[in-house]
């Protein structure tokens, strides 16, 4: 009995961050202090285009799926109340515009049932591309293929995001700090799962040897998740500023600029790799950027 009264006092410190999270997101500058580094690219105007505009198709497949641009939406929650009224509207506008979308990190579910159905949305979203989501730092904590596979299952999913976030993790100072051999064993994900692996940073950006070995581990593709956009040692300075952990609240605060712009990682990885299908975000915030 009191291993899973802790048990259940863990999840529900771990949904009230997650609903702190949201709150920030809603509430504060959460923005990292880098740019992007789109302001540094100048697109050359043509007074003479040579076509019809209403030739321009930017359609694409994407896992075998027809989609009417090459758009996603990226994870952002699970686990809440809330989240599933978040994923259930984000999934009703992915279908209508027929683009890609990804839930927040499954983990949640995994470990309580009950919380499934906040990452479920299929019935109103039958047609699109959809990407289930696990943190890949969690092969270090006893996940594995398993649960892989059942986060693919709990959604119907066409793909799987594992994403990296080992500054948030050190930041957080909760533990799950250990990064070593990440690779290895995202390698052993990709060859034991028969669904393409997608690997993404959450806002700090991706170097071109970084997504050489995940390229060369069997990945399908990367997302750059660029600096630029949200900000999570941000987020994670504004959990900390109404707790005695000051030092950690400081900590947060410096690395409110740090990362890879996402337009420096972005040209350094389409440079770099070719034929790897690249997805890029980190402050994607108009169609001139994209």
């Amino acid at each position: 009995m009191k291993g899973k009264m802790m048990a259940s006092a863990d999840l529900d410190f771990r949904l009230s961050l997650k609903e702190q999270h949201i709150k920030f997101c809603l509430e504060k500058n959460v923005e990292s202090g880098n740019k992007t580094g789109f302001e540094e690219y100048y697109l050359m105007n043509e007074g003479l285009p040579d076509f019809a505009l209403d030739s321009v198709d930017i359609s694409c497949d994407f896992l075998g799926k027809k989609i009417s641009a090459p758009f996603v939406i990226s994870p952002i929650t699970g686990g809440l109340r809330i989240s599933q009224t978040i994923n259930r509207n984000l999934a009703r506008a992915a279908q209508e515009l027929k683009v890609v979308m990804s839930v927040g990190s499954q983990k949640l579910g995994l470990e309580d049932c009950s919380l499934t159905s906040t990452y479920q949305v299929r019935d109103v979203a039958p047609d699109i591309p959809l990407l289930a989501n696990l943190g890949a730092v969690y092969f270090n904590y006893g996940y594995g293929v398993e649960e892989c596979k059942r986060a693919v299952d709990m959604i119907q999913a066409d793909g799987l995001i594992l994403y990296l976030n080992p500054l948030q993790k050190a930041l957080q100072g909760r533990g799950q700090t250990n990064f070593k051999d990440i690779t290895k064993k995202i390698a052993r994900i990709c060859k034991e799962i028969q669904l393409p692996i997608i690997v993404k940073e959450v806002g700090f950006g991706l170097s071109l040897p970084t997504a050489t070995v995940l390229r060369d581990a069997g990945v399908w593709a990367v997302d750059i998740a660029g600096a630029g956009g949200t900000c999570w040692a941000r987020i994670e300075r504004y959990l900390r500023d109404n707790t005695p952990q000051k030092g950690a609240c400081s900590l947060a605060s410096a690395f409110g600029n740090w990362g890879i712009p996402t337009a420096k990682s972005l040209v350094e990885i389409v440079n770099g790799l070719k034929n790897t299908p690249i997805i890029a975000s980190g402050g994607i915030r108009t169609g001139i950027d994209m």
